[in-house]
């Protein structure tokens, strides 16, 4: 696993052609969660945690490539729904010492998807901004850290799948 800085990440996504914008009193640019010439699945996570993890996993099945690039953001926005320690061990044992904010992108391989995931799970149960880029730059997951996001894909085929596949979670539930 690769472990990538703000720029770095804005770079690994301009390769892939995929856009990153900068909103007003941001420090970098984010993925654009409404990317122009994508097809967009919204998505609503469950309130159930189990249900988080079963997202994920479902969430990461739909983003093809070789690598994705999972690049996590606002994480300091609902302080009482984090555990700072977990994601630090987590990334430790990955092999990575710089803080968060210093290299908030990981760039996973396929056989890697287990760690993959992991971020994108402390990501939905934390309530954080989560970007799930995949190296082809044609799918990508977005989550919001006001508990809701996008399943986005430049095919139309493939985001019409995703929004059947995902039925459960195009609606907001308090489930």
């Amino acid at each position: 696993m690769q472990f990538l800085s703000n720029p770095e990440c804005v770079a690994w996504c301009a390769e892939r052609s995929f856009p990153t914008v900068l909103y007003p009193g941001y420090r970098a640019p984010l993925p654009d969660p409404h990317p122009e010439d994508f097809h967009s699945v919204r998505i609503y996570p469950p309130v159930d945690s189990g249900r988080k993890v079963a997202l994920a996993n479902h969430l990461w099945s739909l983003v093809e490539g070789e690598s994705v690039l999972v690049w996590l953001g606002a994480w300091d926005v609902w302080p009482s729904s984090e555990h700072m320690p977990l994601v630090t061990r987590l990334r430790e044992a990955l092999g990575e010492r710089r803080p968060l904010f210093e290299a908030p992108g990981q760039v996973v391989t396929r056989n890697e998807a287990g760690d993959g995931i992991s971020f994108l799970v402390v990501a939905l149960l934390f309530a954080w901004d989560c970007h799930v880029i995949s190296s082809t730059g044609r799918d990508a997951v977005i989550i919001s850290h006001d508990e809701y996001g996008s399943f986005l894909s430049r095919e139309a085929s493939v985001a019409e799948r995703a929004e059947k596949e995902l039925a459960d979670y195009v609606r907001p539930s308090a489930v």
